[in-house]
């Protein structure tokens, strides 16, 4: 596992202090399909599970939601989401069974079961949880704030989205998922249209093949792979 190979301290620091514009994303990549995500209004942590150290989680001067696709170790971990909220008191929106492991930690109040089908509205931002493909249950995300939407496929197999639309899409190519692929992520993008395609969750070469795919058949999007350990500037 390459958890805790390197150390995010800087770049937690940097994602706090670039400047984000109404049509920009700062965004921190850890691994797998965790994410630190900041828009000019709002920060949003998904599937950190335990990639991060305690002493890292103390940087988190604000955090407004924290979202868990699922429950597998490289999503989602108890005690650092436990440390997550007493750090920043954010919202926690979490896969039914992710969300049941929380209970009697996180207070009712602050924590969402994310049943598939179901839109959340925050008041500053809304949620669609919707129902993902992998092994055991998993939920998919569109968060809809002020300044822009963002889709986050978690490690999933291609499901049905061509009723949602983002403006960013998050989506998995593979490896180590038994689900995800390059042609399951590219299905994504076809069905959601976004402007922007960042690709986690997957080998060099899967990438790759996914930046080929959505080149060839749809120029106008802009593609990228996400860097572990890079704060990244995107431009919606």
């Amino acid at each position: 596992m390459p958890f805790f190979k390197k150390s995010f301290r800087e770049a937690i620091k940097n994602l706090y202090e670039i400047p984000v514009s109404t049509n920009e994303v700062a965004l921190l990549y850890f691994n797998y399909s965790g994410v630190l995500l900041r828009t000019q209004s709002q920060v949003f942590a998904f599937d950190l599970a335990n990639l991060l150290k305690k002493t890292e989680v103390d940087l988190l001067s604000n955090l407004d939601a924290i979202f868990y696709t699922h429950g597998h170790y490289d999503h989602y971990n108890k005690n650092i989401a436990k440390l997550l909220y007493h750090r920043t008191g954010a919202q926690i929106i979490a896969e039914p069974t992710v969300a049941s492991d929380l209970k009697g930690i996180i207070p009712e109040e602050k924590l969402i079961s994310a049943k598939p089908g179901e839109t959340f509205d925050l008041g500053r931002f809304k949620v669609t949880s919707i129902r993902g493909l992998h092994r055991g249950p998993i939920v998919l995300y569109l968060v809809e704030g002020k300044d822009l939407s963002l889709f986050h496929g978690g490690d999933s197999a291609y499901v049905p989205l061509e009723e949602y639309k983002a403006d960013l899409a998050l989506v998995p190519t593979g490896s180590p998922s038994p689900t995800a692929s390059p042609q399951d992520a590219f299905r994504m993008i076809s069905a959601l249209n976004p402007k922007v395609a960042a690709a986690f969750h997957g080998s060099k070469s899967q990438h790759q093949d996914f930046i080929n795919l959505v080149r060839n058949s749809f120029p106008q999007i802009k593609v990228l792979v996400l860097e572990e350990g890079k704060v990244m500037k995107i431009q919606i």
